[in-house]
């Protein structure tokens, strides 16, 4: 009996030692794989999505692209065979030459506006080396986060409330052994923010023949020192050690959903001459010289999807005086938002100038010393510049602090 409980406390101390030996050299598999359901992929072979995100893990520099899923994507993407192993993939370089058409024709990042409806497909395909090296394998997680966000005309108003209470040609190159793992996901929300992640990282291969000769009276230790090793793991990820015997790469991309935007709220000043205007050579921006007294609120129609981060194109304006009597003075513009300028070493950030006209009442004099209130009605032509209504805020703060 003596011999038996000594033979077992060594036992558990070597495999105690073992076990915090294999953690500090990467063998936990801390990496949670995502995996296609039967339902995706029928997804993915009959094309059934609206957006597409690539993730490019085959080059030292990680990339990520975006698009709309028309129906030349759909078909270039079909012939790519997802989470089909490279091995049984019979023309080997057509990932390859897609991948470096991609490169060649689509910027990294771009495209992070998806016009959509709530229950819309995303199709995540990622790509990745194929030749692990030895004794590791490759391992791809991902995270699809959506968070609710406002549209353009909720955010002004926002602040509007806020302002009153305070007042190529194909290349031919070498195929590389690439896998390809596609996935899709269906948008939960009707606007958000959707930020996607794709993880890859290459692990110790689990050693499964040595596990299998665990006697089974110490099958729940070795599970138990399994846990162990991956909390050494953890503890050491989360310390900032990097291990020189993982692969670890990510990308990431936010991208805006929702249907397109039309309407918002602005601030306009009307403008008598050019000087009245000083550009900011910090933000970029024109500005104004002086802090207005008073502007005209607009309500804006543009014919432009103002969820895009470089909108631009005609609107529409109804202008009506923010301070005051608001009926007093009203009117109708056409203005254009424009986008930023950079030219000749010169920048300038994206602007809306605009020209139209007001009716203003104004008191009428009627002799004797006598006038009467809002007695004239005039028109008259105006040309100025819109500001977001935090400008406006900002003038509104400015004039509290004097």
């Amino acid at each position: 009996m003596t011999l038996n409980r000594c033979y077992r406390h060594l036992v558990i101390v070597f495999l105690l030692g073992l076990s915090v030996a294999l953690a500090r050299t990467g063998w936990s598999q801390d990496c949670e794989p995502v995996q296609p359901s039967d339902e995706e992929k029928e997804w993915l072979a009959t094309g059934s999505y609206d957006f597409v995100v690539i993730a490019d893990f085959t080059t030292k520099n990680s990339k990520v692209y975006s698009m709309p899923a028309t129906s030349e994507v759909r078909t270039r993407l079909l012939g790519l065979k997802p989470n089909t192993p490279y091995a049984d993939v019979q023309e080997k370089s057509t990932r390859t030459d897609f991948l470096e058409a991609l490169r060649g024709t689509v910027k990294p990042g771009s495209g992070t506006r998806f016009v959509s409806i709530r229950g819309e497909r995303v199709a995540v395909l990622v790509f990745y080396p194929a030749d692990a090296p030895s004794a590791m394998v490759p391992c791809v997680s991902l995270t699809f986060k959506e968070e609710a966000r406002q549209t353009r005309i909720e955010q002004d108003l926002g602040t509007l409330l806020r302002l009153v209470l305070t007042k190529t040609e194909k290349i031919q190159v070498k195929p590389k052994p690439i896998e390809l793992l596609g996935v899709v996901r269906t948008l939960t929300l009707t606007r958000a923010n959707l930020t996607l992640t794709a993880a890859y990282s290459t692990v110790k291969e689990p050693q499964e023949e040595s596990r299998s000769r665990t006697p089974t009276d110490l099958a729940k230790i070795a599970d138990a020192l399994k846990a162990i090793a991956n909390n050494v793991a953890k503890e050491r990820a989360a310390s900032g050690e990097k291990d020189s015997s993982k692969d670890v790469r990510q990308a990431s991309v936010t991208i805006v959903t929702g249907p397109k935007e039309h309407l918002s709220l602005s601030a306009n000043i009307a403008l008598s001459k050019v000087s009245e205007l000083k550009y900011n050579d910090e933000t970029k921006k024109l500005d104004l010289k002086e802090r207005p007294s008073r502007f005209l609120l607009g309500v804006d129609y543009c014919f432009c999807d103002l969820a895009l981060a470089d909108a631009n194109g005609p609107v529409l304006k109804l202008l009506a005086e923010a301070s005051g009597t608001p009926g007093k003075t009203i009117g109708a513009a056409l203005g254009w938002r424009l986008k930023s300028l950079k030219k000749f070493g010169f920048e300038l950030d994206a602007f809306s100038p605009f020209a139209g006209f007001i009716r203003t009442h104004d008191d009428k004099d009627l002799g004797n010393g006598q006038v009467r209130r809002d007695g004239e009605v005039s028109w008259k032509g105006i040309a100025g510049i819109t500001f977001n209504l935090d400008k406006a805020l900002e003038w509104a703060k400015g004039g509290e602090k004097k």
